[in-house]
């Protein structure tokens, strides 16, 4: 199963960055545009996951994925809320 993972999420790379790479060959824009065009999908790229994964590692969500807040309010005898 982990292999057939591993496969099936490189082929959905492959074939996102090929969707892109075709759209960069036969669209009739100019190079200018296209680089530009392309350094916005680049930034867009790079920022969501960033968001993303910075959101997931947040130390709030770990306490609560953890049930360390729990915890933490039972010890110090504070109710969560």
């Amino acid at each position: 199963m982990g292999l057939a993972a591993v496969l099936g999420v490189m082929l959905a790379v492959a074939g996102f960055l090929l969707i892109h790479v075709g759209l960069f060959l036969y669209l009739p824009w100019s190079v200018p545009t296209k680089a530009l065009i392309l350094v916005v999908l680049g930034l867009i790229y790079l920022v969501v996951p960033l968001i993303f994964i910075l959101r997931i590692c947040s130390r709030r969500t770990w306490l609560k994925l953890s049930r360390a807040d729990e915890l933490t309010a039972s010890l110090t005898g504070q109710k969560k809320g």
